[in-house]
């Protein structure tokens, strides 16, 4: 029993670190000396990233990137790409794969070195799995490819993300930031549509005054109340005190939509943006 035991340790360890390295390393020699195509005719696959801030609390911000793709050639058998962040207050807590991407034969990887350290240090991740036969085909529409889940513990009115892709060097380095590999084809660069970016305060809707994490409420009508009559604080936010998008934060009028909305059924706070 130890001696098969220690063969499947092995073979999982095999299985683990040293195929993807040798598959990977294979795949980097081959694209390295090989043109990247022009996209095919009709819609061209794409490269799509989404920022979604999902909550902030305080100065503790989540942040959510979906990355998706639009392939229509034939069956993928390597997609790649990676993404860089310039705020470093924002670290990557953990990610996750689409079923359909978490199938492939070696990956999906995440991070540099398949470390979640190496990316947070280096402000860039990836996205990129390889597979032996036809496992990622073509499909009309886009598909979801990974979640990336973010954080900030310091985020401020003033902060802000911009997320791009990146050229990688050294082990990684393709002809390009993003390439994918149809089976039996020749490397081509999919389109990426440039830069997204968040910044200021203000997660969802407005009115979240005080910065709890809530939509707009009493204690939020309270906190206005005591800025402008008790000399109070201003708000943490003051996109979120702006509660009725007029340019103007905190003000008599934002107070009056606040009392309206909450206790009179009055339509709700804009969105932010």
């Amino acid at each position: 029993m130890r001696v098969v035991k220690a063969e499947s340790k092995t073979l999982r360890l095999f299985s683990r670190y040293f195929l993807p390295v040798i598959s990977v390393l294979t795949f980097h020699l081959t694209v390295g000396h090989l043109p990247a195509l022009a996209q095919d005719s009709g819609e061209p696959d794409s490269v799509k990233l989404v920022l979604n801030p999902a909550s902030l609390i305080g100065t503790n911000l989540m942040i959510v990137v979906e990355c998706s793709v639009f392939v229509d050639v034939d069956s993928n058998q390597v997609l790649q790409f990676a993404w860089k962040w310039d705020n470093a207050s924002l670290q990557i807590d953990s990610a996750k794969a689409a079923p359909r991407f978490d199938s492939m034969d070696i990956g999906p990887f995440f991070y540099l070195g398949d470390d979640r350290n190496t990316t947070n240090d280096s402000q860039v991740a990836i996205c990129s799995g390889v597979c032996s036969f036809n496992c990622y085909p073509p499909a009309p529409g886009w598909r979801h490819l990974a979640t990336y889940y973010m954080h900030s513990p310091s985020w401020t009115a003033g902060s802000s993300v911009n997320i791009d892709t990146v050229q990688l060097s050294g082990f990684y380095a393709p002809s390009t930031e993003y390439i994918f590999l149809p089976v039996g084809g020749t490397p081509y660069d999919p389109v990426w549509g440039g830069p997204i970016s968040f910044a200021g305060c203000c997660v969802g809707i407005r009115g979240d005054v005080n910065l709890d994490g809530s939509n707009a409420d009493a204690l939020d009508l309270n906190y206005m109340v005591n800025y402008i009559f008790r000399n109070g604080p201003v708000s943490p936010c003051p996109q979120e005190a702006d509660v009725n998008s007029d340019g103007n934060s905190g003000n008599i009028v934002d107070l009056n939509y606040l009392v309206t909305y909450i206790f009179r059924t009055g339509p709700a706070p804009g969105a932010c943006g």
